[in-house]
């Protein structure tokens, strides 16, 4: 890490943290990223903006609170905060891809084999 970014000491020790705390995100991106495709697929998005709202509005709060009582993690409070929020999008979007699944005409879920279930 010191060869390719030219870091080295405390910075990278922050940017190692920070990279393990992201690396959470990126590993739950394609699931999110795959149920948000099956929410297109049936075109609906509301389930994908839902998703969307509550990881952003999860973050910033966290941010803001994180700011005010873990302050000295500096640039891993993003990290944290990334870390805590995407497993939160996946939730959502989940449960509300779930539920439009059985609101769903099961013919329309099947349409490419041709056949209702």
């Amino acid at each position: 890490m010191e060869g390719v970014l030219g870091v080295h000491g405390p910075l990278l020790q922050e940017v190692q943290m920070l990279l393990k705390l992201l690396s959470i995100q990126s590993l739950l991106f394609p699931w999110i990223d795959f149920l948000a495709g099956k929410c297109m697929l049936l075109g609906k998005t509301k389930p994908i903006m839902a998703s969307k709202m509550v990881s952003v509005l999860f973050s910033v709060a966290l941010l803001i609170l994180f700011v005010f009582t873990i302050p000295h993690l500096n640039g891993g409070l993003t990290g944290l905060a990334a870390a805590i929020a995407a497993p939160l999008e996946l939730a959502t979007v989940y449960v509300l891809l779930h539920r439009l699944e059985k609101q769903s005409d099961p013919f329309l879920l099947n349409r490419s084999t041709g056949s209702a279930l």
